[in-house]
């Protein structure tokens, strides 16, 4: 019996058993689910098309808070607080006749720079800016004219 422990079998064996154990609370943290009292989104108004998006948002200093926007009220990005520095996000827009627009609103106790960078899929990227101190809600537009 105690070669048994020694087997190589036996190791497979525990290795696999360890694994499965683990599964269970990776699964749970990968495979996000909607809490109970989240709200359905707000409907889409005629022309709007939503589409995958990249959205790289550059600060030039740390902020305590930084949020993106659709114009449906849906939020985006949400960070509190953001690094200075540089980060890429999947999101969702909703594009209407070639272009959206995102409310950004951010918190900086010092004048500052805030640059957003939306590529939806199939179209090349577009940079937008917002400057200053304190609380800040600006709305950025973004138009591709060119696009189908």
């Amino acid at each position: 019996m105690i070669r048994l422990f020694h087997s190589p079998l036996m190791a497979t064996v525990v290795v696999f058993a360890g694994l499965a154990l683990l599964a269970i609370p990776l699964r749970r943290l990968t495979h996000e689910v909607a809490p109970p009292n989240a709200s359905p989104e707000a409907p889409v108004h005629s022309g709007a098309l939503a589409v995958p998006a990249l959205l790289r948002i550059t600060t030039v200093d740390p902020l305590p808070r930084l949020e993106v926007r659709r114009v449906d009220g849906v939020t985006l990005i949400s960070i509190n607080p953001h690094p200075a520095g540089q980060s890429e996000h999947e999101v969702g827009v909703l594009l209407d006749h070639g272009g959206c627009e995102l409310l950004l609103e951010f918190e900086s106790p010092k004048s500052t720079a805030v640059f957003l960078t939306l590529m939806p899929e199939g179209r090349e990227g577009i940079t937008r800016h917002a400057i200053g101190d304190g609380q800040i809600t600006e709305p950025l537009s973004f138009d591709w004219p060119h696009s189908h």
